[in-house]
């Protein structure tokens, strides 16, 4: 029996293992690579290895699908604790295998004295970081055939709670796009931290962190860390992903994120972006500039006017949008949500105004041009650096609509699966831990 098993697990390890291949040959570290190189295999082996372990051991073996994403301090352990060990020794095996304070501060709060490698990784099941793609505009294969088999079933109520699960709505805003991507391709991706039942969390245990989006549109997403509006080109006889928009929440709903994940933002949206142009087989990733980014928020192409008026800080503001047509459009809005209606730059002069003592004024000419000095640093600086970083190769251009763009491309070198945390390289961790701890 055994003889068999050994040898499905071989072609199923040596199988996915083998798709790696060109990676392990880049000349990469084999103490860095092997955790990601050994994790395909062991997502290939784990439904016929817990065929042959005891109940009582399934746990050892951990293999969790994420999308793009996986932990590095599972992989540690998976691959690198042996027996028990105390928890101070755990931390600082884990330490020195580059997983982060962050993440073992989030995961790891109930362990305690002596513990074996099945209570880290049922520790880490429990507590462990999760991300969940929201895609609107995108319905889940497998709940939509899981949601038909319960109509026909005649469970109607059941079939109605997998549909609300697996569709999200439609797109809000397929028209801010630029011209010519592939018909159908658009989508608006959020990427989610799900609030978590178990009450020893303290990352995103439930009732502590909880936040919106910010923008009233996407008001029904709960915990979004990043949201990617993206669509097809074909450029020049290359399938490319194009990111129209990369955004986190308003500075308002981040003040109410995990610090782990605010410091994070644009790292989580890149490399969900690169993971998924990975999957789905494209040949690189492109993005708007910032220029066009601040061209198509420029309320001056679009408004005449806008006359507020209000009654003092922190009450409504009765917001008049005179159009380029003469069309007079009258909005109430919360002083708080008055940037999800006129954009950040406008409603920072309204709210300056209203600081200052005003009650009533006015934004024509000047002041309503868009300035876009922070998406000009986001797309044109911030993005290229995180696309290189992640996508472990350089950032080159392609012509997009007569623009110049920036762009990465996929490639055996792109990983399939980034960590949630990005730590200090080896080798510092180890000296910085004694530090830490008093010994040097």
């Amino acid at each position: 029996m055994f003889g068999g098993a050994l040898r499905s697990l071989m072609q199923a390890g040596g199988r996915a293992v083998e798709r790696l291949a060109p990676e392990a040959l880049a000349g990469r570290a084999m103490e860095e690579a092997a955790p990601r190189l050994a994790r395909p295999a062991m997502e290939a082996i784990a439904p016929a290895v817990k065929q042959y372990m005891p109940r009582g051991e399934a746990g050892a073996v951990s293999a969790v699908v994420r999308p793009g994403f996986f932990s590095k301090l599972e992989d540690v352990v998976n691959f690198k604790m042996g027996g028990s060990m105390e928890t101070g020794e755990l931390k600082k095996m884990l330490w020195n295998h580059g997983v982060t304070p962050a993440e073992m501060d989030s995961t790891l709060t109930g362990l305690k004295g002596k513990v074996s490698k099945v209570d880290v990784l049922n520790e880490i099941k429990e507590n462990g970081t999760r991300f969940e793609d929201v895609v609107l505009g995108e319905t889940d294969p497998a709940l939509k055939k899981a949601a038909y088999a319960a109509e026909q079933s005649g469970d109607v109520a059941e079939a109605d709670r997998i549909w609300r699960k697996g569709f999200h709505g439609d797109p809000k805003f397929e028209t801010y796009q630029e011209p010519d991507s592939v018909p159908g391709s658009y989508r608006e991706l959020f990427v989610t931290a799900p609030v978590k039942e178990a009450p020893k969390n303290n990352l995103l245990q439930e009732g502590q962190h909880e936040w919106k989006d910010g923008h009233s549109a996407y008001a029904d997403i709960d915990n979004p860390i990043i949201r990617i509006r993206y669509n097809d080109r074909e450029v020049n006889g290359k399938k490319i992903l194009f990111v129209e928009e990369m955004q986190g929440p308003s500075a308002t709903e981040q003040a109410k994120m995990p610090e782990a994940l605010q410091k994070r933002i644009y790292d989580i949206g890149t490399k969900r972006v690169l993971a998924l142009a990975k999957e789905k087989g494209y040949d690189g990733v492109a993005w708007t500039t910032g220029e066009m980014q601040a061209s198509r928020y420029d309320l001056s192409k679009h408004v005449r006017s806008i006359d507020w008026e209000q009654k003092g800080i922190g009450t409504p503001v009765k917001l008049h949008l005179t159009l380029k047509d003469g069309t007079i459009n009258t909005q109430i809005v919360p002083y708080e949500k008055v940037s999800d209606y006129i954009g950040k730059d406008a409603a920072k002069k309204v709210i300056d105004d209203i600081e200052g003592g005003n009650v009533t004024g006015s934004l024509t000419g000047l002041d309503l041009k868009v300035g876009g000095e922070g998406l000009k640093s986001v797309y044109n600086k911030t993005l290229p650096e995180k696309f290189k970083k992640y996508g472990k190769e350089e950032v080159k251009h392609e012509i997009i609509n007569n623009v110049q763009v920036s762009y990465v491309p996929i490639t055996y070198k792109t990983p399939i699966a980034y960590p949630f945390y990005v730590g200090a390289p080896l080798g510092v961790l180890s000296a910085a831990h004694d530090r830490e701890q008093g010994k040097r």
